[in-house]
């Protein structure tokens, strides 16, 4: 029997404080009406979709959030900012992975689902096909 999944405190912060500040930023481009100008709250979106996927243990979550800290870092520069100051969204990213480090065996790193192919999943009708090198006799049906 598996053991329920238990997230460590400060997984749990992290995260949920990533939802409430693109949030609040998403707030802020609407009040702004800043959306036309930069796809900034694009990034926001995406960035509250795979927090909330990292708290339903999914590792895909992880690589979209390393995925649009790129978008973001691209973005800075296009926009002006230094590459130092662009360079702080990486920060996030780095203690991101630091806390779902902690734990040893039972990080929330280790307790991510990985990604499942949908041949994979139960009930796809995949089961029981034929791949590759049979002949169409050994492949009909009776």
């Amino acid at each position: 029997m598996n053991s329920p999944k238990r997230r460590h405190w400060c997984l749990t912060a992290l995260l949920i404080l990533s939802i409430i500040g693109n949030g609040y930023m998403l707030l802020g481009y609407l009040a702004m009406r800043a959306i036309l100008d930069y796809p900034f709250w694009l990034i926001g979106i995406l960035n509250v979709i795979f927090a909330v996927a990292l708290l339903k243990w999914m590792r895909w979550g992880f690589y979209g959030l390393v995925a649009t800290s790129l978008m973001a870092f691209g973005l800075n520069l296009y926009c002006g900012d230094g590459v130092l100051h662009s360079a702080g969204v990486f920060i996030k990213i780095a203690v991101l992975y630091g806390v779902l480090q902690i734990g040893g065996k039972t990080s929330g790193w280790a307790q991510l689902e990985p990604r499942r192919e949908p041949c994979d999943q139960p009930g796809s009708g995949s089961e029981g096909s034929v791949v590759g090198g049979g002949s169409a006799a050994e492949t009909k049906a009776p």
